[in-house]
């Protein structure tokens, strides 16, 4: 009897014991999981909300003010514009500019990552409250606001110079180092009708040969290798070339200058 009340001695301590290593297990385990998801954690840039380490992504978006547009073409514009940001990923870079009729004269009006709504945390390992006010206050508020001060807010210019409010967007903005190695897009809510000194499609007409010959294309000379671009493209009455072929001027336009893929987006209403 004593030999067996020793047997059921060593039993129970064995079980122990391995009770004990499951336990031992089972939180070297969390502390492992917690440590992985403290480290997803990046710090974040106090003014750009931007990753310390860069952002990993940029979306410039060029607006046309240079015209006015109607209603029906602002309000269809501002539903593109809200998807343009919805699909920036969290840590990407967006900047916005209005093209003005100055020749390479842009006016900034945002420039800031998607910080996250918090949405996206644990709360073990971060505070998804303290990231959604970040992401409000820094990100949302100063969309929101531009979407209701500025889009469509358009005047008369004396010129349209869109070639080079594109090449000043490549000089400054996608050949800095910093986004040297991440994808690059580009978004133009415009008309599209070119109009300088050096070449204009009110006069010119559409003619891609035209266009060749013009001193427009040695002064808007630009590389926009792998660039993305979409254009919102609101038409204009009055003018004497067929909008569908002015797109495909674009398209030809961009593909020489190296862009990787280009999207149209025809907006509602004739301005």
């Amino acid at each position: 009897m004593a030999r067996r009340r020793r047997s059921q001695g060593n039993t129970g301590l064995i079980l122990a014991s391995a009770g004990l290593a499951v336990l031992i297990v089972a939180l070297l385990g969390g502390f492992a999981y917690l440590k992985i998801k403290a480290s997803d954690h990046v710090p974040l840039d106090k003014t750009t909300m931007c990753p310390e380490t860069g952002p990993i992504a940029v979306t410039v978006v060029l607006m046309d003010t240079t015209d006015p547009i109607t209603d029906i073409t602002k309000s269809k514009l501002k539903t593109e514009f809200d998807k343009v940001v919805s699909s920036l990923p969290i840590g990407g870079l967006m900047e916005i500019y209005n093209l003005t009729d100055v020749q390479s004269q842009l006016t900034p009006l945002f420039a800031a990552c998607n910080p996250g709504d918090g949405s996206e945390v644990d709360e073990m390992t971060d505070n998804p409250g303290l990231r959604k006010k970040r992401w409000k206050e820094a990100f949302d508020d100063p969309l929101q606001k531009i979407r209701t001060d500025d889009i469509g807010n358009g005047s008369s210019g004396t010129q349209s110079p869109i070639m080079a409010g594109i090449q000043r967007v490549k000089v400054d903005l996608f050949d800095r180092k910093d986004v040297a190695d991440i994808p690059k897009t580009l978004v133009i809510a415009s008309d599209m009708i070119e109009h300088t000194k050096f070449y204009s499609q009110y006069s010119s007409g559409i003619d891609y040969a035209v266009f060749d010959k013009s001193a427009a294309k040695r002064e808007f000379r630009t590389n926009l290798d792998d660039v993305d671009v979409t254009i919102l493209y609101f038409e204009r009455s009055g003018v004497k070339f067929n909008p569908l072929e002015h797109v495909r001027f674009w398209a030809k336009w961009f593909s020489e200058r190296g862009v990787r893929n280009v999207a149209t987006v025809r907006l509602e209403g004739m301005n």
